[in-house]
């Protein structure tokens, strides 16, 4: 368990730890604040997972397969939606952020950097419940070895990809070992475990957000921003609104559905009083 802890830890930093060896440490500030930006992602998953982790270990200790799966879909795909549209909005608004910040010119070369941050770290959110219902299972030592071969991957990937892509190697680097490590997840997950991580609302769900980044990357070839102020508010009214509209009408989440209409209600209430 310790080693398997470390090892988790260890991923994340490895590539700064590269990055100041073979760059230098003003291109490991400039990758910092890709990361802080990225893991605004992944927040809303610490909160769902310790609110679902001991049902799921109640669940998996009774061997209640119907009850566990029933949970692993409802956070996973909670978390896909929800972490997919933080990430859509940061990147509706990266020039933005870049903008306001201090020296922004200075960190938007890592613009590219926080795409793909972001996309592991919404991998990392929605995946992340596979790895907790092993660890609640008979199949724990697996967690054990997965973590040692993303700390390995992470090395050697940190290693060939930073001479030849600089701070977008490092965050390839950390793309592909999490993809790894997950993938070896999901494998023990579906054949040992019997249990699946995605449902149909998932799949819909990555249709959307790859539907929405799409729209915005045909937006900003077509209609080249003027204002950065107004570009982004736009995309971020009109494209965000849009996704949340369809996400709304699909049930891409009834959970999230129940809490809109409790909403709704509440303000049509207020508003007859």
């Amino acid at each position: 368990v310790f080693v398997s802890a470390l090892a988790a830890a260890l991923g994340p930093t490895l590539s700064s730890f590269f990055i100041t060896a073979k760059m230098g440490l003003d291109y490991t500030g400039i990758f910092a604040i890709a990361t802080y930006i990225a893991v605004i992602v992944s927040i809303p998953y610490r909160s769902l997972t310790a609110i679902a982790s001991p049902q799921l270990a109640r669940a998996t200790k009774e061997q209640n397969h119907a009850e566990a799966q029933t949970l692993i879909h409802q956070v996973s795909s909670n978390l896909l939606l929800i972490g997919g549209l933080l990430f859509f909005l940061i990147w509706c608004n990266i020039d933005l952020i870049f903008h306001i910040l201090p020296n922004g010119e200075t960190y938007a070369v890592a613009r590219n950097v926080v795409f793909i941050l972001s996309l592991t770290q919404l991998i990392v959110a929605t995946c992340t419940i596979s790895l907790t219902t092993i660890s609640f299972s008979r199949y724990y030592a697996f967690s054990l070895l997965f973590s040692l071969i993303l700390t390995v991957a992470s090395l050697c990937l940190n290693n060939y990809l930073i001479p030849l892509y600089g701070m977008e190697g490092a965050a390839i680097s950390t793309l592909l070992s999490n993809s790894l490590y997950f993938a070896l997840a999901l494998m023990v997950l579906r054949f040992a475990c019997h249990l699946r991580l995605l449902n149909g609302n998932a799949l819909k769900t990555i249709l959307l957000l790859v539907v929405l980044f799409g729209v915005n990357a045909l937006w900003l070839r077509f209609l080249p921003a003027g204002n950065i102020w107004w570009s982004s508010i736009a995309r971020t009214v009109l494209l965000g609104g849009s996704g949340l509209a369809m996400a709304y009408t699909l049930r891409l989440s009834p959970e999230l559905s129940k809490v809109g209409e409790s909403l709704l209600k509440s303000l049509k209430g207020n508003s007859k009083e």
